[in-house]
């Protein structure tokens, strides 16, 4: 497949991961913003586990998911666009402002169209 798959990208989620996406997408990190919610992912996993260390809720083990490979981030970002989510955020922190990005640009660069 081509195009410009800037992997790995890393969502966060307990684990061990849900194989099934329903349960995999509920339960991934989301950020909130202007009374939206957004699926939350990071362009490292340090970024990933750096939040993870400062935000972790106790009762949960959230933990950096990395999309290794292309086609899966591709199914992911459709599956996210066929239930509802038309933004992402990228990399969150408490120190910085999240940039969001709609998931249609993010399949538009994934699949370098």
């Amino acid at each position: 497949m081509s195009g410009s798959f800037p992997g790995p990208i890393y969502a966060v989620c307990p684990q061990p991961r849900s194989p099934d996406w329903d349960a995999f997408v509920r339960n991934l990190l989301y950020v909130h913003s202007g009374g939206q919610r957004y699926v939350a992912l990071f362009t490292s996993k340090d970024l990933a586990e750096r939040w993870v260390a400062e935000n972790d809720p106790p009762d949960l083990t959230m933990k950096p998911f990395g999309f290794t490979e292309q086609d899966e981030f591709i199914l992911f970002l459709i599956y996210l666009s066929e239930h509802g989510h038309t933004y992402v955020g990228l990399d969150p922190s408490t120190a910085a402002p999240t940039a969001f990005v709609t998931v249609a640009e993010m399949l538009r660069v994934v699949r370098g169209s």
